[in-house]
Parts: structure tokens; sequence; C-alpha cells
């Protein structure tokens, strides 16, 4: 961004750090000064907001947010255009995200994990009243305020009816969202999911906060201990619970998996003295970067176990292929969890463990395909595969052109037996002669 775009609103708003960027946005620390108020201000890239289904997305993120109007969702004060710059104004969250903190302090102890997660269900609750499925529930979009009070955000993918629009942003077969955390049918299509899904997303995130790891295939638990190894038995029971294989074995709402947790939460062992607050973090983690240093956050995405499919607050959103969902039996289950490479299986949070890897969103978007509202960097494979479908086409080519060709001068066919061709004889021939 240049230095003219250091103020957005015609000077109203000073950007003065970054505090995140990604392929598709950037969020800055800003200073209205309208207000006399520090905000979280969300910029949508040029390039991006030239697409139009993706400005419309992002518009409708912020009447999503705005709407809710719900203390445990972040609020959206404004949404403005300065020339080519669209942009979101937020409150600013200067606690982190639970991400952050299990990145700074490890696993959280699970009553604190318990306790963490469960301050958001009323905020997932209201949304689904609303009739809104946030489709990306995960540490990362959880995040909270300096007194520990956590803040649901990131609805930039969410399923909701755009009222203006009048129409459904995802295409049907589109699979959006963070990998680890998506049910399994949100893996075949996001366009048909439903509140359960963000219930196992939810299952999902106390899994990933009370053990420190990405969760792998978590709907495994059923059929194979080792998943859930390690953590309390009563967290346990909340985790499979919120997490089964099939949408109607969950819990079939977010307040029936807040029930539950009420009732497991005085079985957890005490919180251990010492242990660091809700939203207390390192300096250097909460102040972003100054513009002066040329708009580069102080931290890479990795060094904060941030999510390679989409980030917080970015925008970034991955489409993948759409497969079916096999059923697996108890034997299949545990060959697939045990015979994973213990490193990756582990899902730390460490970047080179992360799957699937990173992708970028081209800047000049010539490698950008088409699936509705995702965008899809042209990765190795899918190369790959064109290539080779390319091949296919081509010796089919050559094999069947010459035997058309032929088969359009066929020659003649052969006299019936007795009979005699009798070539025709010029006049003047020495056989006419003779």
């Amino acid at each position: 961004m240049s230095e003219v775009h250091r103020f957005l609103a015609q000077g109203r708003y000073r950007l003065t750090a970054v505090l995140g960027e990604g392929g598709m946005a950037v969020v800055y620390r800003a200073f209205d000064s309208r207000l006399q108020v520090d905000r979280a201000i969300k910029v949508l890239s040029p390039a991006v907001a030239r697409q139009a289904h993706l400005r419309v997305r992002f518009e409708t993120e912020a009447r999503t947010m705005a709407a809710l109007s719900h203390p445990n969702v972040t609020s959206v004060h404004d949404i403005g255009q300065d020339g080519e710059l669209i942009y979101m104004v937020m409150e600013l969250l200067e606690g982190g995200s639970l991400w952050d903190w299990v990145h700074c302090y490890g696993p959280m102890p699970p009553r604190l994990a318990m306790q963490a997660l469960r301050a958001v269900i009323p905020a997932v609750t209201a949304a689904h009243a609303a009739g809104v499925v946030h489709r990306d529930i995960k540490p990362h979009n959880i995040m909270l305020t300096t007194d520990g009070e956590p803040r649901l955000t990131d609805f930039g993918i969410a399923h909701v009816q755009d009222p203006l629009a009048n129409r459904n942003l995802t295409r049907t077969g589109s699979v959006i969202g963070t990998w680890g955390y998506m049910a399994p049918e949100q893996r075949h299509s996001a366009k048909t999911v439903d509140g359960r899904s963000d219930v196992y997303a939810m299952g999902a995130t106390l899994y990933a906060i009370a053990t420190g790891e990405v969760p792998v295939d978590l709907f495994a638990s059923d059929e194979a201990d080792e998943v859930l190894v390690g953590l309390p038995g009563p967290l346990a029971k909340v985790i499979r619970n919120a997490t089964c294989y099939r949408p109607d074995e969950r819990f079939q709402d977010p307040a029936a998996m807040g029930r539950a947790m009420d009732e497991t939460l005085e079985s957890l062992p005490p919180i251990p003295d010492g242990t660091p607050a809700l939203g207390q973090l390192p300096a250097e983690v909460q102040g972003g970067s100054d513009l002066t240093s040329g708009f580069s956050a102080p931290w890479s995405r990795s060094e904060l176990g941030m999510d390679p499919v989409r980030d917080l607050h970015h925008g970034n959103e991955t489409r993948s292929d759409t497969f079916d969902i096999p059923e697996l039996s108890r034997e299949q289950v545990q060959r697939r969890w045990v015979s994973q490479d213990p490193e990756r299986a582990s899902g730390r949070l460490d970047s080179q463990d992360v799957e699937p890897a990173p992708l970028a969103l081209p800047e000049d978007h010539s490698e950008v395909g088409v699936g509705g509202d995702s965008l899809i960097p042209r990765t190795r494979t899918r190369l790959w595969v064109e290539l080779f479908g390319l091949l296919v086409i081509l010796a089919l080519g050559i094999w069947l052109v010459p035997r058309v060709l032929k088969w359009g001068d066929s020659p003649e066919p052969d006299p019936p037996d007795g009979e005699r061709l009798v070539e025709p004889i010029e006049p003047g021939s020495d056989d006419v002669q003779r």
C-alpha cells in the first residue's frame, strides 16, 4: 500500500500498524480521528475487489456481523470505499486469538479450554437463530479482549442468504473452510451444511486448544482410541460427541453441546496456579508493526501457527475439488490413523507439519480457477492432471485420424465367384488388331 493511503475516509481513519495480512486483505490498527478511538480496519486487496462475487462476499460478511449485534461477536462499525480500496471498520481486539495463546504458552489446561470455548456457545447459537452457519470456526477466529472475553469473528465464508443480491454465494460442490476443522459433510459440499457442521468445528477447536495440535480426522475417534489419547475422559467425551462422523449422532445444536460442557466442567481439575490469563499476550504479539517499517508484520503466519487454508481476518479461502467421503469400517479407520507418519499425524502447530500446504494467490490472477465463490490456485498436481489429459486426447487423435481417412477411401468390392472382370479395350490398340 502506498503512502497516500495511510488515511482513509478523507482522513478520518489514520492507519498506524499492520495487525495481519493475507492474500486477499490486510488488517490494520487505525485511529478514528472523529470518535477519538482505536479501531481495526480490514482492507480488501484492490485486485480482489475487482472481482464482483468476492466484493459482494466481503460486504455480506460486514452486514452479517453487524446484524448479529451479539456481545460475543466482533462488532462492525462501518464499511466504506476510498478510491479502489474497500474496507471494514471493526472493534479493536488486543488480546489475540485462542490460537495465539496456545502458540505462546502451550496447550490450555482442560478446564481453561472448556471455559474458553463455552463462552463462545451463545454467539454461535445466535448466529444459527439468524440463519447463519459460520463454516469456519477455529481457534484463529475466536478473538479475545484484554479482559479475556471471547469474540467470534471472520464470517467471510458463512452460509447466509444475501438479501441484496437475493442469491446464495456458494456454488453447489464448493468445498471451503479449514480442513482439520471441517465436518465430513462440509468436505463434500459447503453449500449443504447446517448448524451441526459448526458443532463439529467447535469440537475440533476444543481439541486443538486442549492439546496444542491441529485436529486430524477427529471423526475417527469413535473407532480409533489413539485420536483422543492423553485427554481427560470427560473432556474427550465432549469432543467425541461433537465430532461424530454422521451429523445426526452429534450434539444437535450448540446449546446441547453447552449443556454437556456445563455438566463436565466441574469434573475437570482446577486451573494450575500461574497459568496466564486469556487475553494476556506478550507485547510483541499484540502490537502489530509500525507502517514506517515497510508494512510487514512482526511475525510470520507460520510462526503464529496460522492455518494455511484460511487465515485470521484475512479472508483467504480455498476450494477443493468435490469428492465422496467413503464409509469406513473400524479396521479401515484404525489402519488409516496409525499408518500416518507420526510427525505429521501429531498435527503440531509448527508450519512444516500443517496440512495441506499453503496456497498462494497469484498476483495477476492468471492461474485462478473457477468454482463459484472460491479461488483455486493451480497446484502442481492439478497441472500434471491437465497435462496427462491433453496427452490422452492427442494420442487418441493420432490413433483415430488415419482410420477415419482409410475408411473414407475404401477399396472396391471383389467380383463374385465365376465372373471375370473384363477391362475395356481402346480402339486401335494392338489387342484389337490381333
